[in-house]
C-alpha cells in the first residue's frame, strides 16, 4: 500500500532479498529490521548526511573542535567509519585518534557521537586556542589575525 507506484512482484523480490541477507525478519504481516539491518540503516543514514554536508561552505568562528576517540579493536568497522565521516566533513588528523576542525560540528556527527555504540569511546572538545596552531591554520587555509 505504501508503494502503489510499484508492483507487488518488485516488493516481494526486494523483501525476499532483504530476508536472505538477514536485514529484516517477518512478524506476521509486518517486516522489522534485524540488528544487522539496523546497523546498515544507521550507516546509510549517515552516508546520506555526509553527502549533503559536502556542498556546504563554512567560516571559522575562532574555536577549534576536537574529537578524541579510543574505539576497541572489536569495533574496528565503527572506528574506520568514524574516521571516514570526519574526513568527509573536513576534519584533519592531528594524531591517530585525535581529529580537529575549525568549523562547527554538523548535527549528524554529533548524533553519531551520541549513538550508544560509540559514545563511550569518544570525547568532543571545543577549544579557544591551541599553542602553535600554524600548521593547522595552514591545513584549513586560515590566516593569522
Amino acid at each position: 500500500m505504501f508503494c502503489s507506484h510499484r508492483n507487488q512482484t518488485n516488493f516481494n523480490q526486494s523483501a525476499s532479498r532483504l530476508l536472505k541477507r538477514g536485514l529484516i525478519h517477518k512478524q506476521g504481516s509486518t517486516f522489522r529490521l534485524t540488528e544487522k539491518g539496523e546497523e546498515k540503516a544507521f550507516f546509510a543514514h549517515f552516508d546520506a548526511q555526509k553527502f549533503m554536508h559536502k556542498s556546504q561552505k563554512q567560516k571559522w568562528d575562532g574555536y577549534w573542535r576536537m574529537i578524541i576517540f579510543d574505539i576497541p579493536e572489536k569495533k574496528r568497522r565503527l572506528r574506520e567509519y568514524l574516521r571516514q565521516c570526519l574526513r568527509v566533513v573536513g576534519f584533519k588528523e592531528l594524531q591517530r585518534s585525535v581529529w580537529v576542525t575549525p568549523y562547527k560540528i554538523p548535527k549528524f556527527i554529533e548524533e553519531l557521537l551520541w549513538e550508544d555504540k560509540i559514545k563511550y569511546y569518544t570525547r568532543f572538545i571545543t577549544i579557544k586556542e591551541i599553542d602553535y596552531d600554524t600548521d593547522l591554520r595552514r591545513k584549513f587555509k586560515i590566516k593569522h589575525t
